[in-house]
């Protein structure tokens, strides 16, 4: 059997169902009827790493945030404050930041759009729901706050994805001041 491969993805094998199911290892032991394997795959997260630019060095609010998809996100330090940009993507692609954050309160960001209205957008998920999205070219910070309401741990990711054709703006959107 071919080995696929995916963009940041690793490929863990072939199995006899889409969740779950028994690996399949040994393909000359197949039955002699038509049978649907499934590939199975884990997404890859790997560690922000910040970008030096224009010789202001790199931020410490970089640490603790991870990303991937098609592309990494780079953090960059820029007038004073570390800004996060989705990293470049083709179209139908998509790419994500995240972290993890503890308890119940107020997460407060700011995130300036640069793509094609209603088609490229950025969205933010709260423990895998969908809370806020953007998109356009925008040439002001939009400020924004959402509500969690429980206590514990929570993922908050933010994702921006291309549709099939066409761009707008950089193609990108950009998110600083988390807290």
């Amino acid at each position: 059997m071919p080995h696929p491969t995916w963009v940041n993805r690793l490929f863990l094998g072939w199995y006899t169902a889409s969740t779950g199911g028994t690996r399949v290892d040994d393909f000359s032991r197949l039955p002699d009827r038509d049978m649907t394997i499934y590939a199975h795959w884990e997404e890859l997260r790997f560690s922000l790493s910040p970008i030096d630019v224009d010789g202001f060095g790199y931020h410490a609010d970089a640490i603790g945030f991870y990303t991937g998809g098609d592309a990494e996100w780079a953090a960059r330090f820029m007038s004073s404050r570390t800004v996060f940009t989705s990293g470049t993507i083709k179209d139908g692609g998509e790419t994500w930041l995240e972290r993890d954050f503890e308890g119940a309160g107020i997460l407060s960001f700011y995130w300036l759009p640069s793509s094609e209205s209603g088609r490229d957008i950025c969205s933010l998920l709260v423990d895998g729901v969908q809370t806020c999205r953007v998109s356009g070219v925008s040439n002001a910070w939009a400020h924004v706050q959402v509500e969690v309401a429980q206590a514990g741990t929570h993922r908050m990711r933010w994702t921006y994805g291309k549709n099939a054709s066409s761009s707008a703006g950089s193609d990108c959107v950009y998110v600083y001041g988390i807290a």
